[in-house]
Formats: structure tokens, sequence, C-alpha cells
């Protein structure tokens, strides 16, 4: 959860049983890009690569 791991600028805050985070928080926390293979099917490896839609 990105709230727990303090990915948002200003941090989110814990309320009871869930995380509140401002509307104007901004994600600060490190993205991955997704690992795309040469054996995965050639429809997910497009989706991967540029994320257009497939139809």
């Amino acid at each position: 959860n990105y709230a727990k791991q303090n990915m948002f600028s200003p941090p989110a805050k814990k309320e009871g049983r869930f995380w509140r985070v401002r509307e104007d928080a901004e994600l600060v926390g490190t993205l991955t890009t997704p690992v795309v293979k040469k054996s995965d099917p050639v429809l997910l490896q497009r989706i991967l690569n540029d994320g257009c839609q497939t139809t």
C-alpha cells in the first residue's frame, strides 16, 4: 500500500482502519517498469511496452 509506505507528499494519515491521502498529494515513491520477456504473448508485450489499446 502506497500510503503505508510513505510514498505520498504530504504523507498520508491513518484514521481508524483507513489511510487518508490529501487530494493535492503527489506520489513520490519509486515506480518500476514491467519486465517484458520474448516468451510473453505478443498482445501482452504490446500492452507492457506502450500501454496502447489492443483493439
